[in-house]
């Protein structure tokens, strides 16, 4: 089986085929009941990538923003893969129908500033960030206090005398 790396004239025609006609029907609305999908405006088809026999076509999409969250969108595309694949096939010309894989685009996703994420690894990660940006405040007022700006020179002396006199020749002699 051919990779997705290669690329000849006719598995890019290909590609740009399955390209049009995933958004057209997808713009028409042709996708049946699903609700997330009903709406043209859903998703986007970024790019397809297709391997040089033709079999397996890797279609790369993104949300355009609309209510449904990723998860909803992606369950339905899984969903109506073999209806889309029929509807892509009944155009092609090909001994062999080709088989849809749909991708979600991380890529492009990340550049319209889509969080795709899932709930809670969001939630949890908006939770460090605040609790991080509290520890910062805090922090913050201690210094203006000096309660934890300390010069080393004025650091209490170790109580261990080991480590005493490892810290007064890392100091180097007194200027008595």
């Amino acid at each position: 089986m051919g990779g997705f790396g290669t690329s000849t004239p006719r598995s890019l025609q290909t590609a740009a085929k399955i390209h049009r006609l995933l958004s057209e029907a997808l713009a028409r609305g042709v996708v049946g009941r699903s609700s997330a999908l009903q709406d043209g405006r859903a998703i986007a088809i970024n790019r397809v990538e297709i391997t040089s026999n033709l079999q397996l076509a890797r279609v790369h999409w993104e949300p355009m923003g609309g209510d449904a969250p990723v998860r909803k969108l992606s369950a339905a595309l899984e969903r109506k893969r073999g209806f889309l694949g029929a509807h892509v096939n009944s155009f092609l010309r090909q001994k062999f129908g080709t088989r849809l894989e749909f991708v979600l685009d991380e890529q492009a996703a990340a550049a319209a500033g889509l969080d795709t994420r899932p709930r809670r690894q969001r939630e949890r990660a908006q939770r460090r960030e605040a609790a991080a940006q509290r520890l910062e405040e805090a922090f913050r007022g201690l210094q203006l206090t000096g309660v934890a700006a300390q010069r080393p020179e004025e650091a209490p002396p170790p109580r261990d005398l080991h480590l005493a006199e490892e810290a007064e020749e890392e100091r180097g002699p007194s200027p008595e």
